[in-house]
């Protein structure tokens, strides 16, 4: 179980890493069986605090979605976002590399509309 609480500050000021976010999505994981060997304790002071818990699995399954598994330390180097999980974002992956074949499709298309064989 890592440390929750950088993670969500973290979050809430904007300033989360990909790896940030990750080690939340991990914890949050992991919080359901916590609560369940607390609960099992047999303590009632543990068993008050793991009813009163949230283990947030909406945010857990948006972050599963979104983030891949190991990403980077920072949004500057690419693979924090999982494929398929934005369209628009796949769109613009696929240009980058292949944007000297959608360039020279572009082109052959031009040709073809407007008659100029010399573009």
């Amino acid at each position: 179980m890592r440390d929750l609480e950088r993670p969500v500050s973290r979050a809430a000021t904007g300033t989360a890493t990909p790896r940030d976010l990750a080690g939340l999505r991990d914890s949050l994981h992991r919080l359901p069986a916590l609560g369940d060997a607390l609960a099992a304790s047999g303590s009632p002071a543990l068993e008050t605090l793991v009813a009163g818990c949230d283990a947030l699995p909406d945010l857990h399954e948006l972050l599963s979605r979104a983030l891949e598994d190991s990403p980077p330390p920072s949004l500057r180097e690419p693979g924090a976002i999982r494929d398929g999980y934005c369209a628009e974002l796949d769109e613009l992956r696929e240009a980058r590399t292949r944007g000297k074949e959608w360039i020279a499709g572009l082109q052959e298309r031009e040709r073809d509309r407007t008659g100029i064989k010399s573009l």
